[in-house]
């Protein structure tokens, strides 16, 4: 009797493992299928669910291969590229030789040219907006403005191109008035310049019986005008930020404020009324003779009335 329940309680044992075994089995299956269609979210539950049945050392490595695509795809679509390069590491290095790590590695691939194209397109529309912002000030509208037809947005822009797409469409809309006032012989200045011609112009009117003081009076306008029309030489009205107040809080937003190898230059004033600076980084080429170049770094605006910054390839 004794032998038939020690019988009975093997068999009954074997029946469970063999249970548990088919189940973990089922599971694994449903998390290679769930990588292979890129659906992480099942990947990971069903993994977890195989976990339960039984405790595999190399599925805790799966596991968290899975959390890393889960991450490095909220990462990307967030724009923080940085944390989405890391996530992209961790699959790469990762210690498993398992059919569903070589899917996720694969697939980590793609996704890392999908974030370096990305990050090109966003240089590139900066450095061209940069362009265009010179060409401008140069008063080489038509070429400017062929520089911003030339461009081809991508089909489906990321997030992160957002903003500087939609300052490029200001820079079309500005240089196709330049242009149309070009046509009609009209002189195109800032702003702040034409305040100062119609000064000049009321002070000629007023005052015709005293032509050297007007034509020094309309000399130091033009003197105004330049200023203006720089970068770090303007002079705010009393009171009020000044450019160069606004560059030293980018420097300080960025953490650049004590590296000498990073620039912080005025570009121009958006149509929220807020002044966009260009970040430069200083490269050495050469240490020896110290050549280099400057590449972009970065793009920031400042609201001159409260003095917020904003990082826009953020």
């Amino acid at each position: 009797m004794k032998k038939v329940y020690i019988l009975s309680l093997l068999v009954a044992l074997l029946f469970v493992t063999a249970c548990t075994s088919q189940v973990y089995k089922e599971h694994k299956e449903e998390a290679l299928e769930a990588i292979k269609e890129e659906r992480y979210e099942d990947a990971k539950m069903a993994l977890e669910s195989a976990l339960e049945e039984k405790e595999e050392a190399d599925d805790f490595i799966i596991l968290a291969d899975v959390e890393s695509m889960i991450e490095l795809h909220l990462s990307f679509n967030e724009g923080d590229f940085e944390t989405a390069h890391s996530h992209i590491l961790d699959i790469e290095e990762s210690e498993s030789d398992s059919e569903e790590t070589q899917l996720l590695q694969a697939q980590a691939d793609v996704q890392k040219d999908l974030l370096l194209l990305v990050e090109t397109q966003m240089n590139e529309l900066a450095d061209l907006l940069a362009e265009v912002s010179t060409l401008y000030e140069e008063e080489a509208y038509e070429e400017a403005f062929d520089r911003v037809e030339g461009y081809e947005v991508p089909e489906e822009p990321h997030a992160v191109l957002e903003e500087l797409l939609a300052e490029l469409g200001e820079w079309r809309a500005r240089l196709e008035e330049a242009l149309e006032a070009d046509d009609e012989g009209e002189e195109v200045v800032e702003p702040e310049a034409e305040e100062v011609v119609e000064e000049t112009t009321e002070d000629e009117n007023t005052n015709d019986s005293n032509e050297t003081d007007n034509n020094d009076s309309t000399d130091s306008s033009n003197s105004g005008q330049d200023t203006v029309g720089g970068n770090d030489d303007y002079e705010a009205p009393e009171g009020t930020m000044s450019r160069d107040d606004a560059a030293e809080l980018v420097a300080v937003f960025a953490g650049i404020e004590n590296s000498p190898n990073y620039q912080v230059q005025y570009d121009h004033e958006n149509a929220d009324g807020e002044w966009v600076f260009q970040v430069y980084e200083v490269v050495i080429d050469n240490p020896d003779t110290s050549e280099g170049h400057t590449s972009t770094w970065g793009w920031y605006s400042v609201d001159p009335k409260t003095g917020n910054v904003t990082d826009l390839m953020n």
